[in-house]
């Protein structure tokens, strides 16, 4: 697909990785594992860059359950890039039945 953007502020793939973390499909550990990895997979570099925001942010989070957690949670919602990802999420039509 070629890491496509879906505003300028959000790409696909940190949407992608920030739902699979919000999802609890992969732990926080092996995001960082993985960045930090040295393979050479095809387009790696260019993933990486798209996903500098998403790595800091998990890199700066806050366990949850603690106090911080929740100004955390904010901070990351204030940046726009979940209403950003929302304005982008094609709407259900619902067709009346006559």
């Amino acid at each position: 697909m070629g890491l496509p953007r879906l505003s300028p502020k959000t790409a696909l793939i940190e949407a992608f990785f920030d739902g699979l973390y919000r999802a609890k499909v992969i732990e926080e550990g092996y995001f960082s594992m993985w960045a930090m990895a040295t393979d050479e997979s095809k387009g790696k570099d260019t993933a990486m860059f798209q996903l500098i925001f998403f790595l800091d942010w998990l890199k700066d989070a806050k366990v949850e359950g603690t106090s911080s957690y929740a100004s955390s949670e904010s901070s990351h919602s204030d940046s726009g890039s979940e209403d950003d990802i929302l304005a982008n999420v094609p709407k259900r039509v619902q067709h009346k039945i006559r």
